[in-house]
């Protein structure tokens, strides 16, 4: 059950099997694909196939990552070719800014973290050689 509006062609299929994953994820991206466009999707007819076809209406204000993401991966209208869930939490657009601003700060400190020991090798490595020139 549920509103057509939303619904993967898959589920009207009784043939075909179904991952109701990528169908959830199907239903999310239209979600996103109807706020983004700004009208409530069709519940039936040609742009109702169109969409599930992979045919879209343009989304003028909307970056190109954020289409990319609704209608390729999460809209495809290959099940298969959808994403999962822990997928699309990985994509860095769909993060909020306090993530991004985390994942910006483990960057920082994992670099920082790289140059210290470079500049421990390079100390040990001189360390030694004064050691045996010492001899």
């Amino acid at each position: 059950e549920g509103d057509a509006r939303y619904m993967p062609r898959e589920l009207f299929d009784d043939s075909c099997s179904r991952d109701l994953t990528k169908c959830d994820i199907f239903s999310l991206g239209a979600t996103m694909y109807e706020i983004c466009r700004g009208c409530l999707l069709p519940c039936n007819g040609e742009e109702w196939q169109d969409i599930r076809s992979s045919k879209f209406s343009p989304l003028q204000d909307t970056s190109f990552e954020l289409r990319t993401i609704i209608t390729q991966l999460m809209m495809h209208e290959d099940p298969k070719h959808r994403s999962s869930a822990s997928e699309l939490l990985r994509r860095p657009q769909l993060l909020s800014e306090e993530e991004r601003a985390f994942l910006l700060e483990r960057k920082r400190v994992k670099e920082a973290n790289n140059a210290l020991r470079v500049h421990e090798l390079r100390f040990m490595k001189e360390k030694r050689v004064r050691s045996y020139s010492s001899f």
